[in-house]
Order: structure tokens, then sequence, then C-alpha cells
């Protein structure tokens, strides 16, 4: 009696779900048009489609065998499908977990226009301007550096600021002389030596000697010193008191500035003539 009270009450509310079974035998639930290649087409404006429902540990405990089963999990709150293998995930929404690609690729990707899009390997040769795996382009560093650089080995490698310093300091000095020329030591307190046309600069200049000669030509003064690249040494007995570099905002670029300052070295009677050179100055330069 029970069974035919279900089967009649069945039997009443299947014709309400069920608008046409068409000659393909397609069913559609809310339609009486059922496209031909659909076994089974929903369609409601005001109501949704909900598939079965479990948490995690359930659907492990489903014991699925079948590729293509879907449920909501919902101790994930999201949709998993069965691959024939394993429960995989449908993403809800982009970027809401991590892809891991394992290895493999994105294929077909096209070209990405804002700022936040995947590009494909051909838009990233062309921006890097690429032959080869070569860069053939020019990179616009501007203010900025690269940094973490290791040690180039190669001819052709970039080095890093301590790679270069290191370099440096293994250089040979070099030895330039240069004559001061006449100087009227009893009237001019100082006088500028030129070096513009040496292949050096005032940073390079590691020791620099002077000797001046005496009137008589029988012996000269040495003064021996590094004084600070455009810095006045501030030397009250006369000497080697400023070096300018080529470059320098002054109206004596490139020049070694010296000086005769009373009571010093230089002050007397011995150094007024000046009808000959009146002496040398030997750089120790490394460029």
């Amino acid at each position: 009696m029970f069974f035919i009270k279900k089967l009649a009450l069945l039997t009443a509310i299947l014709p309400l779900f069920i608008s046409q079974v068409s000659a393909q035998e397609g069913i559609g639930i809310g339609t009486e048009s059922v496209n031909s290649d659909a076994v089974l087409e929903i369609e409601s404006k005001t109501k949704g489609l909900l598939i079965p429902r479990m948490n995690a540990a359930q659907r492990v405990a489903t014991g699925a065998t079948s590729a293509g089963l879907i449920v909501y999990d919902t101790s994930n709150k999201a949709f998993y499908y069965y691959d024939g293998s394993d429960w995989l995930r449908l993403v809800a929404q982009p970027g809401q977990i991590n892809l891991n690609m394992n290895s493999h690729k994105i294929v077909n990707v096209t070209n990405g226009t804002a700022s936040k899009d995947a590009v494909n390997k051909g838009q990233l040769d062309t921006k890097l301007n690429l032959s080869g795996g070569t860069m053939s382009g020019n990179i616009t560093m501007g203010s900025n550096r690269v940094r973490g650089l290791a040690n180039g080995s190669s001819s052709g490698d970039a080095v890093n600021k301590g790679q270069l310093d290191t370099e440096m300091a293994k250089r040979p000095l070099t030895t330039d002389v240069i004559n001061i020329g006449s100087w009227n030591m009893d009237q001019t307190s100082i006088v500028y030596v030129d070096f513009n046309s040496k292949p050096y600069d005032a940073e390079d200049i590691r020791m620099i000697q002077v000797l001046i000669r005496t009137d008589s030509d029988v012996s000269w003064e040495r003064v021996e010193e590094l004084a600070s690249y455009g810095v006045s040494a501030n030397v009250p007995q006369g000497g080697i008191e400023r070096i300018y570099g080529k470059n320098a905002g002054n109206s004596n670029p490139g020049t070694i500035l010296l000086s005769r300052r009373p009571s010093g070295a230089w002050d007397g009677a011995n150094y007024d003539q000046t009808s000959y050179n009146r002496g040398w100055i030997t750089i120790q330069y490394q460029p």
C-alpha cells in the first residue's frame, strides 16, 4: 500500500518538471526546446542547480570511481571533480589559489596589455630585442643599479665594483716629470704648473715630488708630499698647496699650485733669479 502511494505521488510530480522527452531522449526541465546534443537541459530565471554537498572527509570517503563526478566541498568551499584517479579542485575565480604547473607550460597566451597581464615569449623577446637568446638592444638603467653581480670571468662579462677596485689596486705606478719653468719667487708667491696635456687627472695622482733650484744652480730644495685632491693643504712654509682637476670649476683647471711663504724653505736670497728653469715636478700616477 505504501509503495502504491509513493508511485502515485511520483507520477503526479514528474510532469511538473519534465516538459518534454525528445526523440533523441533529451530531457528538458523548465524548457520545451531541448538541444539535440543535450541529454538533460535545465532552464530557470529564478533557481539554480544544487550539486551534492559534503565536507572534505565525506568527499574522500565516497570511494569515487567514475571520472567526471562533481561535488561541492563545504570544508574548502569549492567544487571538486573526480578525474578517474584524484579529486581536483575547480577554480571558483581567477587567482584564488596558487597554480602549480609542475614544469608544464601555459600555451597560446595572447599578448598582455594591462600591467598585471601575463605575457607570452614572443612578446618578451620583442621587448628585450632578443636574437637567438642574446641581448642585442640597450637597457636604460637611468639612476638605478644592477646589484648582486658576481665577478666577471670572461672578456665580455660585466664586473662589479669590488672586482674593479681590486684590479685597479694591482696596477703599477707610472712616473711623469714636468718643468716648472721660470718663477720670479721674490715677486710672485705662487705658480700654477699645468698638466692638462698629460694622460692623467688629479684623482690619478699618487705622489708628487718638487725640486726647486737655487739661483746659483748648485743646490735645490725638495718637497715630497701628496696634497689632497681639490682641497687646500694649508702649507704654512710653502710647497704643494692644491691640485686642481681638469674639470675644476675655476680659472686654473688641470694645474698643481705651488707657493712660496714667508720664512719658508724657499724664502731667501737664493731664490730670486728667474733666468732659467726653476725646477721640476715628478708625479707618480695610476690611471
